[in-house]
């Protein structure tokens, strides 16, 4: 038997065989280099909605980004809180909620003796006892929370705060009137 004798390798052969160790290497450092150019994106943190009203008028029902709320009567502060709106963990600035209501314009004389209908709609309702509005409403810088709370205030206006906002930034009156012309 003659011994084989060993063909020598491609040019192109010799050259893979020789750059497979180095991107082999290559691609176990490129994850490490990426790691700190774009960290994941904090997941946003579920907020319970309540409401306080401090109008002399019943929001008969609430949302926030589309997210459905009780209804509220004169001076109420929410008695129920519903689930939830998603808000990042750390306050960010120009953050936004869109808050949408229907207020009753002409409210009984003793007002808890309107039943409470959770999931009413907004859009429905008769124009002379009923108006519908919307507000995107600023959140006030936080650290933390668990609920963010809705003032509905006079002229229909609206303002909001995550509940563990330290100092807090309001301190309305539990029941205001409405003034006898709004600002514009």
């Amino acid at each position: 038997m003659t011994p084989k004798t060993k063909q020598p390798l491609s040019t192109t052969t010799r050259s893979a065989v020789l750059a497979l160790p180095i991107l082999l290497a290559l691609s176990l450092l490129t994850p490490l280099a990426h790691a700190t150019d774009n960290p994941p994106a904090a997941k946003p943190i579920a907020a319970k909605i309540t409401g306080q009203n401090h109008t002399p008028a019943i929001i008969n029902h609430f949302r926030v980004n589309k997210t459905d709320a009780s209804k509220l009567y004169p001076g109420e502060s929410g008695n129920s809180q519903s689930c939830c709106v998603y808000l990042p963990p750390q306050w960010q600035p120009g953050q936004t909620v869109t808050i949408e209501w229907k207020k009753n314009l002409n409210p009984p004389p003793n007002p808890t003796q309107e039943p409470r209908h959770p999931n009413e709609p907004l859009d429905e309702g008769d124009a002379d006892n009923y108006s519908v509005h919307r507000s995107v409403v600023e959140i006030p810088p936080y650290s933390q929370f668990k609920t963010l709370l809705v003032h509905f205030l006079p002229c229909n206006q609206v303002k909001v705060a995550a509940n563990n906002t330290i100092p807090y930034p309001y301190n309305f009156p539990r029941r205001m009137e409405e003034p006898k012309t709004c600002p514009k």
